[in-house]
C-alpha cells in the first residue's frame, strides 16, 4: 500500500468510515471513491484532513515519476 493510500485509510478510520469522512468534509461519499480510483486527494481536502486529524497533507502526494 502506498503512503498516500495509507494516509487516506487512516483518515477514514479516524472519521469512523468513508461516509462519515465525506460528511465531515462536506462532500459526497463518491468523491472519496473517486480519489481512490484516480489515486489523488485534492490539495484543499488534504489540508482540511491535516487540520482535522493531524495527518500530514504531504502524505497525500504521490511521488511523481521522472521520465528519462
Amino acid at each position: 500500500m502506498e503512503k498516500w493510500d495509507q494516509a487516506l485509510q487512516q483518515a477514514i478510520k479516524l472519521a469512523g468510515n468513508q461516509a462519515k469522512l465525506a460528511k465531515i468534509l462536506n462532500i459526497g461519499r463518491s468523491n472519496i471513491s473517486h480519489w481512490r480510483r484516480e489515486r489523488a486527494v485534492p490539495a484543499q481536502h488534504a489540508l482540511e484532513i491535516e487540520r482535522l486529524f493531524g495527518i500530514d497533507a504531504q502524505d497525500f502526494n504521490r511521488p511523481r515519476r521522472v521520465r528519462a
